[in-house]
């Protein structure tokens, strides 16, 4: 632990913890890494808890940690000095008309959190990849210090016996158009193909691990049946050790999204043993692509790049990575580790 925090100076997170989501994830995985080091931690997540942190209150706040909209309650922290604004992903225009509501709230979202920022000059924001680090600099006009996220320890310490799989392909996450693209699994099925990990799409055994099954989802996945004739396994708002039991039996885990800022579930997956194949624009890949012989592929997302001039010439790997390899990744996304890392930018 930085030898610069006592134990009797407590860390405040502000913000969801509970439920699914990146936000939540890497607060809930922060909560369980500051206890592991015998730090009082406060959760404020909604009026109720913000109430009693204050009416109760009886040690010294060393840190506090602000995502979304919370970070407009920072002044009632003036007594701290350090203030940390998780900025997390960033926002891709859309048309304005293609859903309303959705832009509309968007819109105020980034005015509340900008001018905040631009107010609060106190703020410390980090970001989890460099390319989230400049997008969000220039939109909030304020420098931001890059911390790559991490994984819980249940994904660290789980055993990986086998190098077996039962899965080619796993979608983990919450499911929409950005995420799972028609045109970009057709780019996918045609890789496995051509590289030899599967004779047809019919041998193809696809697993969605999704909260809950939406519409859109659904019709990628009707399509895979009636198209390809792909097997599909479908899991439903699993718990967190079922998710740990498919990704251990997973050859591929994939994603369609261009712009995903970071991806918890990317390196969720690493740590579990999978290989990942993603777009070649993801902000990620300087943080994950850096060994030899990596379990990174990507391929050329189908909507940004004309494939007649940039073809998709990869050859994936039939195999799950060496242990070697996911040991790598389980000590680079040590939650520990990364504490450390974001006591070193904010000087504690």
């Amino acid at each position: 632990m930085s030898k610069n925090i006592s134990l009797n100076e407590s860390i405040v997170i502000v913000g969801q913890y509970k439920g699914f989501g990146g936000v939540q994830s890497v607060h809930r995985d922060l909560i369980n890494a500051y206890r592991k080091r015998g730090q009082i931690i406060h959760i404020i997540y909604n009026f109720k808890t913000f109430i009693n942190f204050f009416l109760n209150r009886n040690q010294k706040i060393k840190i506090v940690y602000f995502s979304g909209l919370s970070i407009l309650l920072s002044p009632f922290f003036f007594t701290c000095k350090k203030h940390i604004f998780f900025t997390h992903g960033f926002y891709i225009f859309e048309k304005f008309n293609k859903e309303f509501k959705r832009s509309f709230k968007r819109l105020i979202y980034e005015f509340l959190i900008t001018n905040s920022l631009n107010l609060y000059k106190w703020v410390i924001c980090i970001a989890p990849s460099p390319v989230s680090c400049l997008v969000n600099s220039l939109k909030f006009s304020k420098k931001v210090f890059t911390v790559h996220w991490g994984v819980n320890d249940e994904y660290i310490n789980f055993p990986l016996l086998e190098k077996s799989y039962k899965f080619h392909l796993t979608f983990l996450g919450r499911a929409n158009s950005q995420k799972i693209k028609k045109t970009s699994i057709e780019m996918i099925i045609k890789l496995f193909i051509d590289s030899k990990i599967v004779n047809s799409p019919s041998d193809l055994k696809f697993s969605f691990l999704v909260p809950k099954l939406n519409e859109y989802t659904q019709s990628i996945i009707n399509n895979l049946k009636e198209e390809y004739n792909c097997k599909i396994y479908i899991y439903e708002n699993q718990s967190n050790e079922k998710i740990r039991n498919i990704l251990s039996e997973t050859l591929y885990l994939f994603n369609c999204y261009e712009w995903e800022a970071f991806g918890i579930t990317y390196i969720e997956a690493l740590c579990m043993g999978c290989n990942i194949l993603i777009p070649s624009t993801s902000p990620i890949i300087p943080i994950i692509e850096n060994i030899d012989d990596s379990p990174v592929f990507k391929f050329t997302p189908p909507d940004l790049l004309n494939h007649n001039y940039f073809k998709n010439n990869i050859k994936l790997s039939a195999n799950r990575p060496t242990f070697k390899k996911v040991q790598y990744y389980r000590s680079t996304f040590n939650w520990d580790t990364i504490i450390d890392n974001i006591h070193e930018v904010v000087n504690v």
